[in-house]
């Protein structure tokens, strides 16, 4: 059985389990210490201490571990090969720490498993659970991450600070800028001759309080892969966590910003932009090329781009137009899909992510034409296994 089944059965269980404790943690009484009675208690944490993987079991029990992860994550480790990596916040809603395994070549959550606090492994009875079931709950989830996912490699993270390149690596070949101005967020990188990169942009609606807070972790077996974690607090202050890697074997000229803005410009007008990047560091990256729209709206739930466009392009990395809206119509590896008796004045764009993620699901283009009238609407679905756009319907 493959990591992922292993992962989606166990974080299923584990999700019935904890979200009937969350309901009853919300109900029972609070400490009867004092905030300064309490705050006397905590003892500083030390984390990324030795060169292994601490075990689960023994992690939670240190002093301090909590307060820890309620304002950061904790980064557990890598698996061998650097596809896998594991954080542990404490979850505010669930009373629970709340175990991530992130997939560094697609950037997302695959997994979320809860672990349960420490007084539980202390406590023979409570009105939660039996220290048994904690217990088991804790080896069901180590097993899973050892035998499942690997993860035996540790990391130390570093901080990054906006608007400062640091190196990657000693000899400094590469820089990572990350930049935030108002509501915009972006993180690029550079090699020592300027050639530049974007990896990652993100548009807020209004100017959050602070940035979020941003770690790189280098895998020691692979020198050449970096991840960064983009650390951030949801309402109920609730640590969360996203990642971006970088492989700098993949940071080639084609796929530099000024290249790709030639292609974008040949394939949509002057005035292109890129509003949304595949994977710009894997095998198999395209980008969302679109001209006379806004710049890319802000990501709201699963809306990865929406807008007016006069033109647009799907293209790869050497600039081919896998999908492409033209004033004569929408042409799919050019081809066109259906011969219009009208010309498109001017293109509605929707990209869908999936649920519960950032990796696309369905591109919807609705034209229209100079009055504004709706000629068709076409929709089509990204199929990760294919790395294809497949198409579903094209309806006047």
């Amino acid at each position: 059985m493959s990591p992922r089944r292993i992962g989606k059965l166990l974080c299923v269980v584990l999700w019935m389990i904890v979200g009937c404790l969350a309901c009853q943690s919300v109900s029972s009484s609070p400490s009867s210490s004092t905030p300064a009675e309490s705050q006397a208690k905590v003892k500083k944490f030390h984390p990324y201490r030795g060169n292994e993987v601490p075990q689960l079991k023994d992690l939670i029990q240190q002093p301090g571990f909590q307060e820890y992860v309620t304002a950061r994550p904790y980064i557990l480790g890598t698996s061998y090969d650097g596809a896998y990596l594991a954080t542990i916040v404490f979850d505010n809603q669930a009373q629970a720490y709340r175990m991530e395994i992130h997939h560094t070549l697609e950037n997302e959550i695959i997994a979320v498993f809860y672990l349960p606090l420490q007084k539980y492994l202390q406590e023979k009875t409570s009105k939660l659970y039996s220290k048994n079931e904690a217990e088991e709950l804790l080896q069901a989830s180590q097993e899973t991450i050892d035998l499942g996912y690997r993860i035996k490699v540790q990391v130390k993270p570093v901080s990054l600070l906006y608007n400062q390149k640091r190196p990657l690596g000693e000899h400094k070949e590469w820089w990572l800028k990350p930049a935030f101005n108002s509501k915009r967020f972006t993180l690029s990188a550079e090699n020592g001759e300027g050639v530049h990169w974007q990896l990652l942009e993100e548009l807020f609606d209004e100017q959050p309080e602070q940035p979020p807070d941003l770690s790189l972790i280098r895998h020691p077996l692979h020198p050449e892969k970096w991840t960064v974690l983009v650390v951030s607090a949801d309402a109920d202050k609730t640590v969360r966590v996203s990642s971006q890697s970088v492989d700098t074997n993949q940071l080639i000229a084609s796929r530099s910003e000024n290249e790709l803005l030639r292609k974008a410009r040949l394939l949509c007008s002057g005035d292109a932009q890129l509003v949304y990047r595949y994977h710009q560091v894997s095998d198999f990256p395209w980008y969302l090329a679109v001209s006379g729209g806004k710049q890319a709206a802000a990501r709201r739930g699963a809306l990865l781009y929406q807008g007016w466009v006069n033109r647009f392009a799907l293209m790869n990395e050497n600039g081919f137009p896998l999908l492409q809206g033209k004033p004569s119509g929408v042409y799919q590896e050019k081809q066109q899909i259906h011969p219009l008796s009208k010309r498109v004045a001017q293109y509605y764009l929707t990209l869908i992510a999936e649920e519960h993620g950032h990796q696309p699901h369905l591109l919807v283009a609705d034209l229209y034409d100079e009055q504004k009238r709706l000629i068709r609407t076409y929709e089509w679905a990204w199929e990760k296994e294919t790395q294809q756009f497949r198409f579903l319907k094209g309806e006047t």
